[in-house]
């Protein structure tokens, strides 16, 4: 799908129905934020490639907006969804408000990385996608929820650690995330990142660290 979107097609519950969650399940102040933010799929000022430069971060609304939009995103190459963890947040520097958090993902085949940059201080999600994904089509009978393979918390030794990560923090699917590990694990597949993909990580790792160094 990239940036592209389908007219006749729904992703997401709507509007109404978005900014009313944020009030339910988010910190107030984080709600607040997110309600005063721009009601957009993309920022009106980004540049670069969507979702994977901090620049023109994927837009989505608090925490559990985050969680339910990483549930819907497919692999479009493998047709999987992903497993996720958070590697950390930097600042925002489009908008100026709250941070921009980084993800580190794999699909459920064990063969796809990636890096995602994520904004979610906006009142709904939105609807586009990075190169290379798509989002499962909205069910009308059940609307939005989070039914990710993920976590916002940081995540050592990402992917083999990711289940104690889950249950950590509440995601009761972590036994579906131990179940395809394990299917991994017995079909010979070895969860090693791209040697790109983990220069990537260690750069970002090495700027994180600087910021918090920069902080104290």
């Amino acid at each position: 799908m990239g940036l592209f979107v389908k007219k006749d097609k729904k992703y997401n519950d709507n509007i109404n129905i978005q900014r009313k969650a944020l009030f339910e399940v988010e910190d107030p102040e984080l709600a607040e934020l997110a309600l005063a933010g721009l009601d957009c799929d993309q920022l009106p000022n980004a540049r670069g490639d969507f979702g994977n430069f901090f620049r023109n971060p994927i837009i989505t609304n608090g925490i559990q907006g985050t969680l339910i939009y990483l549930s819907k995103l497919i692999v479009a190459r493998t047709k999987t969804g992903i497993i996720f963890h958070r590697l950390g947040s930097i600042k925002n520097s489009l908008t100026n408000v709250g941070s921009i958090d980084i993800y580190e993902i794999m699909d459920e085949t064990g063969t796809h990385w990636d890096i995602l940059f994520v904004d979610m201080f906006h009142p709904r999600r939105t609807n586009l996608t990075p190169n290379g994904y798509y989002l499962k089509d909205y069910d009308h009978d059940l609307g939005d929820s989070n039914k990710s393979f993920g976590t916002v918390r940081t995540c050592d030794n990402f992917p083999y650690r990711i289940v104690s990560s889950l249950i950590a923090s509440g995601n009761s699917r972590y036994a579906i995330v131990e179940e395809i590990l394990k299917n991994l694990d017995d079909s010979g597949v070895i969860l090693t990142p791209p040697e790109d993909h983990r220069k990537k990580v260690e750069a970002i790792k090495q700027i994180l660290e600087q910021q918090a160094k920069d902080n104290d």
